[in-house]
C-alpha cells in the first residue's frame, strides 16, 4: 500500500483478484456509509463519550484499511488511539480532518 495515498486501487485489486466490478461496488459502499459514521462520531463526540468515538473511528480505520483509503485509515486511526486514552480534545479537528479526506476520497475516485 502506497504510504500517503488517497486510494491504492491497485492493493484493493490486488486483494481481490482483479475483480473491477467488485472493485468499484465496494467504493460506492464506503461513500455510502462513511458519512453517517461520520455524523456518530460527532454525536459521541458531543456527548464525551470517548469509547463510543474511539469503536466508531475503528469501524471507521476497518473499512478504510479494506478499502485501501490510506490517509482515511490513518486519521480514523489517530481518532480512535485519541479517544482510547480518553482524551477528546483535539478531536473534533481531527474529524474535520477526516471529513476533508473523504471529500478528497471521492473527488479522486
Amino acid at each position: 500500500m502506497t504510504q500517503g495515498a488517497v486510494f491504492d486501487r491497485e492493493a484493493l485489486l490486488k486483494r481481490i483478484g482483479g475483480n473491477e466490478a467488485l472493485c468499484d461496488e465496494l467504493v460506492s459502499i464506503f461513500i455510502e456509509r462513511v458519512p453517517a459514521q461520520i455524523e456518530r462520531v460527532k454525536e459521541f463526540l458531543d456527548r464525551q463519550d470517548a469509547a463510543r468515538v474511539q469503536i466508531e473511528a475503528h469501524s471507521l480505520k476497518g473499512m478504510a484499511i479494506n478499502l485501501s483509503a490510506v490517509r482515511f485509515s490513518g486519521i480514523a486511526g489517530e481518532i480512535e488511539r485519541t479517544a482510547g486514552k480518553g482524551n477528546l480534545s483535539g478531536v473534533l479537528d481531527l474529524v474535520r480532518k477526516l471529513e476533508s479526506e473523504f471529500h478528497q476520497f471521492k473527488v479522486y475516485v
